[in-house]
């Protein structure tokens, strides 16, 4: 059985074992893993789509808003549309999310938050994005369920610990990452010339953001979980 980095009593791996050559190797081998290397790339462009996008997001409400006191209101109001899902539907994601066949939740899911991404990019109501977001963080909930319910499918028992932590990380790691992407688009996206963009430069970032999830649904497609036909539910006689 391979071994995984220690873990430390934070419950993170201890950085000096994840330079060791057998520790490098381990993961190497995980990510020969079609399934989890579809797997990996589709959570790691999602995370970085949801925090590219909380950061657009805040740029464009203090620019919708009219007031330094609406700035203000306006974010409060965008964190509490993506604390009250986690409050209202978290404690039943997982339920809801082993209800149905997980790659095709996880699928939907995308989609639907990049459509929802690309019809935030063109509105211009502080309500409406109030709403959208908290639509989107809904469902991020459930597509963060379906994701880690699915991992133990796609690797083996002994690979399971070192697949643990890349998902961590996946998760977390690309927020600083989410921050520049965000604000380097928006730099790069308000250089090109006025007549080749004629909306905002940060709702053509939410927009080109959205597309990162279409991409993700397109990973998450071709992942072939192991016993996928057994789970799912059959068809009415």
């Amino acid at each position: 059985m391979a071994a995984g980095p220690a873990i430390t009593g934070t419950g993170q791996a201890d950085p000096r074992q994840l330079r060791n050559p057998a520790t490098v190797a381990s993961y190497r081998s995980l990510l020969a893993n079609r399934n989890y290397r579809l797997w990996f790339f589709a959570a790691l462009i999602t995370s970085l789509g949801d925090w590219a996008g909380l950061f657009a997001l805040q740029i464009l409400v203090t620019g919708v808003a009219e007031s330094s006191r609406v700035e203000l209101f306006s974010l409060g109001g965008i964190m509490m549309a993506r604390l009250v899902p986690s409050l209202l539907i978290g404690p039943v994601a997982g339920v809801l999310a082993d209800r149905y066949q997980r790659r095709r939740l996880m699928v939907m899911v995308d989609v639907a938050r990049g459509t929802l991404f690309c019809v935030m990019a063109f509105s211009g109501d502080l309500v409406a994005i109030f709403a959208l977001t908290f639509l989107i963080e809904t469902l991020a909930l459930l597509f963060m369920s379906a994701k880690d319910a699915m991992l133990p499918s796609l690797v083996t028992p002994d690979q399971l610990t070192q697949a643990n932590q890349l998902n961590f990380l996946v998760t977390y790691g690309p927020l600083p990452f989410g921050a520049a992407l965000a604000a380097a688009m928006v730099a790069l996206v308000g250089l090109l010339p006025e007549t080749a963009l004629t909306v905002e430069p940060v709702r053509a970032v939410l927009a080109l953001d959205g597309l990162t999830f279409f991409v993700s649904a397109l990973l998450v497609r071709a992942i072939r979980p192991p016993g996928e036909a057994a789970r799912a539910p059959a068809a009415p006689s």
